[in-house]
């Protein structure tokens, strides 16, 4: 049997056998299957290094934190499902050669420290999600992290199903590997296709369960950010799309012959050597590349003092604040404003309000 060419390739093999654990497996092989599914070589994988660290130097934090919402905002998928898979070593590398150059960049997220990297991004109209997988050296070499990552591409408040926002320690900022971040538009929830016995054990108590997601949110601290500096500027770099036609194998159990999944490679198409300063052009432009189009007026909760999402708000109002009485958090309204730039296309909305 011809080995599996990419990450994807691996989790299709797994969602096939039993000798991993998999919730709903046939739901995550159709996934992986409609997927349109995407692999970045080492030359593109080195420069999305230079793409999350080039536009992060010589900032004050608040700019920062602004430069990270608008990469959320513009962080949309090329396709409603989407696999990504990158070399995660030779990003590493890039982003320890950058961080020896400059000490601000020592904040700068990595990924874990294994060799492949791979993101299946869902898209639910303005609500993105993602799931994280990786090489293991278990049979079938698959792990999966047992989180899921949520977003909005809008300012509008998320609510997600079994959220564990309020059970982690400083899930968002964590996410993003920003300290003092703080979103409404992030969520975290857990997996529903497992993929580790101990948390699927009845004999794990909460507290347990707790901390070892926790380890695992700090191993994979910054994802989002990377993830969204990807998705925000891949329409402006300058990369070759190459097809390439996967070979077959024999699947597990007398699941008879299949072939491997088909994708395409994302080459680096850079004729100018300095790609540090190529990239920090490409990232500048996702402040200024948004189409114009109005924000509506909304509630937006304090940074320090978040409302939780558990509780059963009752508000007091003054003025353009509100306090909840039983957890305290606190919101203030933003007004209507406008955003992007005209240059870019004008947006509209025209909202129908029905009692």
């Amino acid at each position: 049997m011809s080995k599996p060419v990419t990450l994807a390739d691996q989790v299709y093999l797994a969602a096939l056998s039993n000798a991993v654990v998999i919730h709903n497996r046939t739901e995550l092989k159709q996934k992986i299957l409609r997927a349109q599914r995407f692999v970045l070589d080492i030359n593109m994988s080195v420069f999305l290094a230079d793409l999350c660290t080039a536009a992060f130097s010589n900032k004050p934090v608040r700019i920062l934190r602004r430069l990270e919402e608008q990469m959320r905002l513009a962080s949309r998928l090329p396709f409603q499902t989407t696999w990504i898979e990158y070399d995660s070593n030779s990003f590493n590398t890039r982003v320890d050669e950058l961080r020896l150059s400059n000490k601000q960049l020592m904040n700068v997220p990595l990924p874990p420290n294994v060799t492949i990297q791979g993101w299946l991004l869902e898209s639910n109209q303005d609500i993105k999600s993602v799931h994280i997988f990786s090489p293991s050296p278990r049979k079938y070499g698959l792990g999966m992290t047992p989180l899921i990552y949520h977003w909005r591409t809008d300012n509008q408040i998320l609510h997600v199903a079994n959220s564990l926002r309020d059970k982690l320690f400083d899930p968002v900022a964590q996410s993003v590997g920003w300290p003092g971040y703080r979103s409404e538009q992030v969520d975290i929830s857990y997996t529903p296709y497992g993929g580790f016995k101990e948390y699927d054990s009845a004999f794990i108590t909460e507290s347990e369960q707790i901390k070892r997601l926790n380890k695992i949110l700090w191993d994979h601290a910054g994802i989002l950010h990377i993830i969204w500096t990807f998705l925000s500027t891949l329409g402006d770099t300058p990369v070759l799309i190459r097809e390439i036609l996967s070979k077959g194998f024999i699947a597990p159990h007398g699941g008879g012959y299949r072939k491997y999944l088909n994708f395409r490679t994302i080459t680096l198409n850079i004729p100018d050597k300095n790609i540090h300063n190529v990239a920090r052009n490409i990232v500048a432009k996702v402040r200024r590349g948004m189409p114009l189009h109005k924000v509506r007026s909304h509630w937006h909760g304090h940074p320090k003092i978040m409302p939780r999402d558990s509780c059963k708000h009752v508000w007091e109002y003054a003025d353009d604040l509100r306090i909840c009485v039983l957890c305290e958090g606190i919101q203030w309204r933003v007004k209507e404003y406008e955003q992007g730039d005209a240059t870019f296309g004008i947006i509209y909305h025209d909202y129908e309000v029905t009692h």
